[in-house]
């Protein structure tokens, strides 16, 4: 097991990254000094994280902190987007890492969306990226702004379900 640093996936100061995995390659067991959201939009596998082991599928959305140790195996066409970030450096509300870890941290270790939310979380997150290619003003504001959206997308899956 090893750890990923953030210089490895972040640069120009940029607290969020989007990274697309269509599919997701054989990738061993890790950490990281920075949190994720992965978004499953197709295929599937099985996801461990701490020793544990859940099945994941379209609509799966899992958020794992800093030091969560963890993997993918038995992919099956597994195409998912990765959402990395960096809460410290978060410039806006303290209360978004709160409403993720509401959002995305279930007792089964995953949530899933239909397909109306997935949807609007893809939307979002192409935003992201494209902001985040820009490097106007107020680009970093605008990233967290989409972020924050997210969040707030999310929350009602967990107190729904759905």
């Amino acid at each position: 097991m090893f750890k990923l640093n953030h210089n490895e996936f972040f640069d120009n100061n940029k607290v969020i990254n989007v990274l697309p995995r269509l599919p997701q390659e054989p990738f061993p067991e890790h950490c990281h000094d920075f949190h994720e959201l992965v978004l499953v939009k197709s295929g599937c596998g099985i996801h461990f994280c701490d020793g544990r082991a859940i099945h994941v599928s379209r609509g799966s959305i899992l958020y794992l902190k800093d030091e969560d140790v963890h993997f993918f195996d038995q992919l099956d066409n597994l195409c998912l987007t990765n959402v990395l970030f960096m809460p410290d450096e978060f410039h806006s509300s303290p209360d978004l890492i709160s409403l993720l870890t509401e959002s995305c941290r279930s007792d089964s270790g995953q949530i899933m969306v239909g397909q109306n939310i997935q949807q609007q979380a893809e939307l979002l997150l192409i935003q992201i990226r494209e902001e985040n290619e820009r490097q106007d003003t107020y680009s970093s504001l605008m990233v967290e702004t989409l972020f924050s959206q997210l969040a707030v997308l999310l929350w009602p899956c967990i107190v729904t379900g759905k």
